[in-house]
């Protein structure tokens, strides 16, 4: 748990740190844990960059995560994805 400046806590969430070397599956755990934690829902929402630092993303995983949350989020007439 990390704690802020203003004293309050963040959660800190972690993919399986078995991840594979296939992309592909990281990009679907990644995809997954979002849609299976409202709090990382929530947030995904508001500030998408600190989900993705969350999850301890980074390069192709971390932009396709970012691009599939991004078009999941548009793309459903302001009602969003995840509803």
């Amino acid at each position: 748990m990390l704690i802020g400046r203003n004293g309050s806590s963040t959660e800190v969430f972690a993919l399986n740190s078995n991840q594979t070397t296939d992309p592909a599956q990281n990009i679907l755990e990644a995809m997954r844990k979002i849609q299976d934690t409202p709090t990382l829902k929530a947030q995904a929402a508001t500030n998408l960059e600190l989900v993705l630092n969350m999850l301890g993303l980074s390069g192709i995983t971390r932009q396709a995560v970012a691009v599939g949350m991004h078009n999941a989020t548009v793309s459903s007439n302001g009602e969003g994805f995840w509803q």
